[in-house]
């Protein structure tokens, strides 16, 4: 390991989070992260962050401690622009319209960049490792002025120019679901937006995928299969191994865990649910929804609608269900699906939810296509049907899932890296 540190330097960088504290962990235990960047981090001598603790809620507080990772040393971790990363989280929570969010956070994600990128160059690293939608200006700098750090690009999510498309179809299926659709994805019909999008995939050298959707979708715009590697998250739940032995509900139990938007394809969910008889078949949903212009009125009736939870909670709403809906218009790797699997649910998911990878059709579940109502009804009536066969579905769910633990994340990811690294260090060597 000590000889893999000598050898090699790579950064980790994200204004943000997502799963970054996990590829930072993966590499740190290689011994080649040289650093992790980001906004907002809790170090231990932290005043600001210490200070806000003392004032904030219970809830806020455990958020500030989850920016901590415990694989990291404090000196492992350089810290930017720390004032402008609270102001995106404040944004976040309270810019309905998200312009002001996005515009902010696309500001940040650019001065976070460039000091990365001039961090790189001063200490002469082999990789940076960055993310979508954040890695555009770093990755412009590092291909001026060092292009020989090679440039990775982790990608979470499905490649936003190849959602354009499944979006825009969307309009002419879901009503008035749509309209909030294209609020939410504004950005994306703003030729700007779109253009530096594309310069972004453009200006890496490799990418780090969760699943073959996203990989898909970047073949999409051009990009080189040899140059995409496909390393799945795991889970953030622990196997259930006692599910509910041999029983189910009557009714049968659906439930549904996510944003209730339609990027998750709710529209179609819900509308299959109003065809199918509530004496039969309950579906809960589980998570935010906003209802300010009574979109979801005429689905209170027949769906239970919950809301937001804490963690804790989604898992004892999951235990005493029976199959698990997930019709999403495209993840990078829906967690959601995966704990599922972990709780025993069967799962009926779309093609485009990157957990469909994990779904094999009538032993853990089924895969539908996007955008289909009538598929979401068949199959549920087809567990309806055939409610012997859940048990067994079960096991086969928790086994399926045991493929996705963060333990492989780490062990993957860091062949990967390593891989692209001697690579690139043979193509030096040969010139």
């Amino acid at each position: 390991m000590e000889d893999f540190m000598e050898k090699y330097k790579v950064i980790v960088a994200h204004p943000g989070k997502q799963h970054s504290f996990r590829l930072a962990s993966s590499l740190k235990k290689s011994g080649i992260l040289y650093k992790y960047m980001t906004t907002i981090y809790y170090k231990n001598d932290s005043m600001l962050l210490n200070f806000l603790k003392k004032i904030l809620s219970l809830n806020e507080k455990a958020r500030i401690e989850n920016r901590r990772n415990n694989d990291l040393a404090d000196s492992d971790v350089v810290e930017l622009y720390k004032f402008r990363g609270l102001v995106e989280i404040f944004l976040a929570r309270f810019d309905k319209s998200r312009k002001i969010y996005t515009k902010w956070q696309q500001l940040t994600s650019d001065a976070f960049g460039r000091k990365v990128a001039r961090f790189a160059i001063k200490y002469n690293v082999d990789a940076v490792i960055n993310y979508d939608t954040n890695a555009y200006k770093c990755f412009e700098i590092l291909e001026k002025k060092a292009p020989s750090i090679l440039r990775i690009m982790d990608v979470s999510a499905a490649n936003r120019l190849y959602m354009k498309d499944i979006y825009e179809k969307d309009f002419k299926l879901s009503g008035e679901f749509a309209k909030k659709l294209k609020e939410e994805r504004f950005f994306l019909w703003n030729e700007n937006s779109c253009d530096r999008l594309n310069k972004e995939i453009k200006l890496a050298h490799k990418f780090l995928v969760p699943s073959n959707f996203v990989k898909e979708s970047l073949l999409f715009s051009g990009v080189k299969e040899d140059n995409i590697k496909i390393c799945p998250y795991g889970t953030n739940f622990n196997i259930t191994t006692s599910k509910k032995n041999n029983s189910f509900h009557i009714p049968l139990k659906a439930i549904y865990v996510g944003n209730v938007t339609e990027m998750k394809g709710i529209y179609y969910l819900l509308e299959a649910f109003l065809e199918i008889p509530k004496e039969k078949v309950e579906l809960t949903v589980v998570g935010h929804y906003d209802n300010s212009d009574g979109l979801f009125d005429r689905y209170f009736q027949h769906i239970n609608f919950i809301g937001r939870v804490n963690h804790a909670k989604v898992k004892e709403f999951l235990d005493n269900s029976d199959i698990f809906v997930f019709p999403s218009l495209g993840e990078g790797l829906s967690l959601s699906v995966l704990e599922a699997l972990s709780c025993g649910l069967p799962c009926i998911v779309s093609k485009n939810s990157g957990a469909n990878d994990a779904i094999i059709d009538g032993k853990n579940g089924f895969v539908i296509d996007i955008q289909s109502q009538k598929q979401i009804k068949e199959k549920v009536l087809w567990f309806l049907e055939n409610k012997d066969l859940i048990p067994n579905m079960r096991m086969n769910a928790i086994n399926s899932v045991k493929e996705y633990s963060w333990d492989l994340y780490n062990i993957k990811m860091s062949t990967i890296i390593m891989d692209w690294l001697n690579e690139k260090n043979k193509k030096v060597e040969v010139l």
